[in-house]
């Protein structure tokens, strides 16, 4: 197992107690002098230049932990609590807003007021609340597309000037530079995690990622560029900011765990927060939900810095908007009319950089990265599959190897958050769900073998049910094997499938819980985690002839309720046939998903 995957698993069910007795866990806030040896402080920083008290803090290095660190920066303890509540407050509150997008706007779920309504329904604790279960991402400035893993310049919001003064000024600390043109906040439930990845997609990797954490604390892992690399283990806290560059920008990382941890206050901020009309409760709210779930602000460039005197079609880089603070009072009027103007400048620029960046791409290093980043230019292409797969170095075992788990890992990924709807939402949902009908025609054979039944159609209704029949669904590749001849491999992958359960779930899935209000109570809304196993047979085309899939219900049932024979009960005359499918009496929704089919050119 990679070394990556190995400290992945050793986390995964820590406690807050694990990390801090852990001696390997580097804590930026409590270094050992063995640590602290490895560790240079390159500058300081300092949040508030309004004059009011506020400590200096260091800006960390860990190249001392080894070359493939270089560039990783950290700002232990960097801003205070009282702005790191009103940091939170507009995560929640104003970029899960429009124009801004949500995971939500692409399944269709979106709710405008999300946490007014939360708090509501659950006033004493907000993140109880099963609208804020499903929120998972919000983005601004350009919106990353999770499905085809690239930026489209058409969509579009500002990014908020609170967090362009920050990303600028967390960059110029740690010695760099940096432009704030995306925005994405990641929202974390209590004990969960996110995968080992690289933040590839930009198209420029010469500027910094700049990531702040809120709430709860976790177990980051900082990596190198393969995750044969042993990570760097770190607990990150609330107002702790973390900075890839340099060397570190194309680096493995991610979250193993996230430790819900109570959000203090020292008395002088929680004497500093508003008290006049609910502005208090409103802030205690946000502190409550801190308190078990984490937020994540990580702000990027996307394009390329325009040199100065070159070819830019006339339009300059617009100026940030903090360095608009100190301009003059602007009436209601000339200020939306600047802003339509700074919006436009900016889109009108950044698509003139992206044409002349595209225009270079001569690079090998350019193309690759298109290749394995653009999945919807890779289903369109083919370039991903059928020609790694089709082509003549099938003929080479470890060359046939590597390109039948490409296609695996590409199959996960694809269905990471589960089927699109296109009924349920607009012309980028619809847009979406093509793309993924079109991978399953090229990725199986037109007669594959499903269980009992045969067509891309089977898969494609099961991966519609599965989405369906719960809030939200997230697929994990972690591992693959290969067997079989040279001219027909099969390879078996072990993955994890992360599911809400909803009423629908119950009703749909397992309806004799419904007779058991204690289990209806112990089930709604919980996050269940299934190991997967799923079996891929390939043909001599190079396509998957026989798809197996296998779901260990059991497994994620009882860890969730801590019983075996209480999720035995649960499974009890559950809609689960054989290769877990989901055989829900779905009655009309079946023959209207199957027009669905029809009408994208699929089981006809």
């Amino acid at each position: 197992m990679a070394a990556y995957k190995t400290s992945e698993k050793r986390w995964k069910h820590a406690s807050g107690e694990d990390a801090h007795a852990d001696a390997a866990m580097v804590d930026p806030r409590n270094l050992t002098p063995e640590q602290q040896a490895r560790v240079r402080c390159v500058g300081s920083w300092k949040w508030r230049d309004d004059g009011s008290v506020d400590m200096e803090r260091p800006v960390l290095a860990f190249d001392g932990f080894g070359d493939r660190h270089r560039g990783f920066c950290v700002i232990p303890n960097a801003i205070d609590t009282e702005t790191q509540l009103q940091f939170a407050h507009s995560c929640l509150t104003e970029y899960t807003e429009a124009p801004h997008v949500t995971n939500m706007h692409l399944q269709s779920q979106s709710v405008a007021g999300i946490w007014r309504k939360a708090r509501q329904a659950h006033p004493h604790d907000p993140a109880k609340s099963p609208l804020l279960a499903k929120l998972h991402w919000a983005a601004a400035g350009y919106h990353y597309d999770w499905t085809a893993r690239k930026y489209h310049d058409g969509n579009f919001s500002p990014v908020p000037a609170l967090l362009e003064r920050l990303a600028t000024r967390c960059a110029e600390a740690c010695g760099m530079t940096l432009a704030a043109e995306a925005v994405i906040v990641n929202f974390y439930k209590p004990k969960s995690h996110m995968g080992g990845h690289q933040d590839d997609v930009e198209y420029t990797m010469d500027h910094p990622v700049v990531s702040l954490s809120l709430g709860s604390s976790c177990v980051f892992l900082k990596g190198g560029l393969t995750k044969d690399e042993p990570p760097l283990e770190l607990l990150l806290r609330s107002g702790d900011i973390a900075v890839l560059g340099g060397k570190s920008r194309m680096s493995y990382h991610g979250v193993a765990r996230v430790l819900p941890t109570p959000f203090a206050m020292p008395s002088d901020d929680n004497e500093a927060l508003p008290r006049e009309g609910g502005v208090r409760e409103e802030y205690e709210a946000v502190r409550t939900y801190l308190a078990t779930e984490r937020i994540n602000i990580n702000i990027r460039q996307v394009y390329p810095q325009e040199s100065p005197g070159s070819d830019t079609g006339g339009v300059t880089r617009p100026t940030l908007l903090c360095s608009m603070a100190q301009a003059s009072p602007l009436t209601p009027d000339t200020a939306a009319s600047n802003e339509a103007v700074r919006l436009e400048r900016r889109r009108k620029q950044c698509r003139v950089s992206q044409r002349r960046y595209r225009d270079k791409k001569g690079s090998t290093e350019y193309n690759l990265r298109l290749d394995v980043n653009s999945l919807r230019e890779r289903v369109q292409a083919l370039t991903g599959l059928r020609e790694l797969l089709e082509t003549k170095i099938w003929s080479s075992r470890l060359a046939q190897n590597a390109a039948v788990l490409k296609a695996v890992e590409q199959y996960f990924a694809v269905f990471e958050q589960g089927l699109h709807n296109p009924e349920a939402g607009g012309e980028n949902v619809r847009r979406c769900f093509e793309m993924q009908a079109g991978f399953l025609r090229a990725f199986l054979a037109v007669d594959v073998q499903f269980g009992d039944a045969r067509g891309v159609e089977e898969v494609l209704e099961q991966w519609h049910r599965y989405t369906q029949f719960h809030a939200w669904v997230e697929t994990r590749f972690i591992s693959a094997e290969v067997f079989g001849p040279d001219d027909s491999p099969i390879v078996v992958a072990q993955g994890t499938l992360t599911v809400q359960m909803s009423r629908s779930t119950i009703e749909r899935v397992f309806p004799r819980v419904l007779n058991e209000p204690a289990l209806v109570a112990a089930l709604l809304d919980q996050v269940v985690e299934y190991p997967t196993s799923t079996t891929f047979a390939f043909n001599e085309r190079a396509q998957v002839e026989r798809l197996g899939s296998e779901v260990d219900f059991l497994a994620g049932i009882s860890e969730l309720l801590g019983s075996t024979i209480a999720a035995s009960r649960v499974l009890l005359g559950a809609f689960i046939a054989e290769g877990s499918k989901l055989s829900a009496n779905v009655g009309s929704d079946s023959q209207q998903w199957r027009r669905v089919l029809y009408g994208a050119g699929i089981g006809e």
